[in-house]
């Protein structure tokens, strides 16, 4: 019984972390630092820390894919 909570609570955790991960960023008060998806443009992407945003320009025709946490060729998670 034990371990099947300890496998339901993992599976939990993997699912919230993709939810949190692929979420875009408007603002970055109450943020974790780092980067995220940007809400408006494809090819840049947010970068927080300390509460302040950053936007970050991908290099030419790459666009952000928050999934990887960098800019690709082509992204999972901004159409």
């Amino acid at each position: 019984m034990g371990a099947f909570v300890l496998i339901v609570l993992a599976i939990m955790a993997t699912l919230q972390s993709t939810y949190c991960s692929t979420r875009c960023v408007d603002s970055c008060v109450g943020v974790r630092d780092g980067d995220y998806q940007n809400c408006r443009d494809c090819h840049k992407f947010v970068s927080c820390s300390n509460g302040y945003k950053y936007d970050m320009p991908c290099p030419s025709n790459l666009v952000w894919d928050d999934n990887v946490k960098r800019c690709e060729w082509k992204s999972n998670t901004c159409p």
